[in-house]
């Protein structure tokens, strides 16, 4: 669809203000991927494929999943930003980051309520989930963090959400409790990087990178 220039920076900001993201990920792009090896470049040619192919009509998810480095969300939040370049709204969240961000929320002079940020996370065209199953246990805490992330992916029911995880889906289920599971894997295409280790790959010189 067509987008203003002005509707665009709009969606930009709205990712900028309210992303709970990385900051060395905010400058990542298709463009700055650089794929290792065959799988890599696999899976960032179906990554530019789905933004490419991004409709509100058709729902539907990624599932980044492989071994910490191999660039699983670089490309998700690649794919984001290619979908957002389009006019669409889009936030980038770390669940551990989330999971502080809404504790925050207990205390009286926190500036946004749990229900504010959860609202915001439910009403955009495409969410990413990072790190999904990184900080759940078995304890009273973790059952908190289940409920938590069980209210944020029910919410998403019917739109775009890109997840990424480091667990297998056996270790992931018992992580986020079955019912998250069914949700995140309804309507989802899972993307498997094996690959090398992304982040150790050699740091290219500003000279090298002109030739």
């Amino acid at each position: 669809r067509h987008e203003s220039e002005g509707k665009k920076r709009k969606t930009l900001h709205l990712f900028d203000q309210n992303s709970l993201i990385n900051r060395d990920l905010r400058s990542c792009s298709f463009d700055s991927f650089e794929p290792v090896d065959a799988s890599q470049n696999e899976i960032k040619q179906q990554s530019i494929q789905f933004a490419e192919h991004f409709s509100l009509e058709a729902p539907g998810n990624l599932l980044y999943y492989g071994q910490p480095g191999v660039g699983k969300s670089h490309l998700a939040t690649s794919t984001l930003k290619a979908i957002m370049e389009k006019g669409y709204t889009g936030l980038f969240i770390s669940v551990p980051m989330l999971l502080t961000k809404l504790k925050s929320t207990f205390h009286k002079k926190s500036e946004h309520t749990e229900a504010d940020i959860l609202s915001m996370i439910e009403r955009v065209d495409c969410l990413v989930l990072d790190d999904i199953g990184a900080e759940f246990g078995t304890d009273q805490r973790g059952s908190w963090a289940i409920q938590k992330i069980f209210e944020v992916v029910d919410s998403r029911l019917g739109k775009h959400t890109i997840f990424t995880t480091n667990l297998k889906g056996v270790t992931l289920k018992a992580k986020v409790g079955e019912r998250s599971f069914s949700r995140i894997m309804y309507r989802t295409k899972t993307l498997s990087i094996r690959g090398g280790d992304y982040r150790a790959r050699p740091i290219k010189t500003e000279k090298e990178m002109t030739l």
